[in-house]
């Protein structure tokens, strides 16, 4: 009965693999098509910079005028996630959205 329990924890620890990596893979390919469909967008308003944390490179999106706000994403996500808050929010407010370690064009 070990044996097969332990075996089951495998199978289910590889299958959470596979599917780990095909998420990526088609995170990846979604980021790759949305990056040629977003002319015309914030995409393209948007400053783009990098800061350093701890010999990190860390990049982020910037746009507006007024008091900051910074918004940071969650996984598997990266700036863009706040498009839409960002299209509302750029007349009053500055906007910083974050891509954070490992994600986007920050380091890892």
């Amino acid at each position: 009965m070990f044996q097969n329990k332990t075996h089951m924890i495998m199978l289910s620890s590889i299958r959470a693999v596979i599917l780990h990596a095909w998420s990526i893979t088609l995170f990846g390919i979604a980021i790759f098509l949305g990056h040629l469909s977003l002319s015309g967008d914030i995409w393209d308003e948007v400053s783009h910079a990098f800061t350093e944390n701890n010999g990190i490179s860390l990049h982020y999106a910037r746009i507006g005028e007024g008091p900051l706000v910074i918004m940071i994403h969650g996984f598997p996500d990266f700036w863009y996630t706040w498009r839409h808050q960002m299209e509302s929010l750029k007349q009053h407010h500055t906007l910083v959205a974050l891509d954070q370690r490992g994600y986007n064009r920050s380091g890892q």
